[in-house]
């Protein structure tokens, strides 16, 4: 694993997922390159104050809304963002890129396995 030093703020937002998988999941939003960890650490907190969730229509976002900033660790926030009765929520944290690998294609499909007695799949 190779560490080349740079820094990044990386933004992830909740989202509702199905009904079948539990409620709330987070996907990555947002990830801009920071510099040094000082110039990264400086970001995410303006981050923190100013990001825009998305989900929120446009008409409907304004400037004066409620923001609450919660530092979880020296290196991430969450952020709760409240407007009327619409409440959207992420966190900004500072990742150190440590290795990026190229998708070389799809991967091998294995071979299907036989099935033996009682349906159950067997090894060759």
């Amino acid at each position: 694993m190779t560490v080349d030093g740079r820094w990044f703020v990386l933004v992830e937002e909740s989202y509702e997922g199905r009904t079948d998988d539990g409620g709330t999941s987070w996907r990555l939003g947002r990830q801009e390159e920071a510099g040094t960890f000082e110039q990264a650490r400086e970001a995410a907190v303006e981050t923190a104050r100013t990001f825009r969730p998305g989900g929120w229509l446009g008409d409907h976002w304004n400037p004066h809304h409620g923001r609450r900033i919660y530092q979880l660790t020296d290196r991430s926030w969450l952020v709760e963002v409240t407007q009327g009765h619409q409440r959207r929520t992420f966190r900004v944290t500072l990742g150190n890129l440590v290795e990026v690998v190229a998708e070389t294609g799809p991967a091998p499909v294995a071979a299907p396995r036989k099935k033996g007695l009682f349906g159950r799949a067997q090894d060759s």
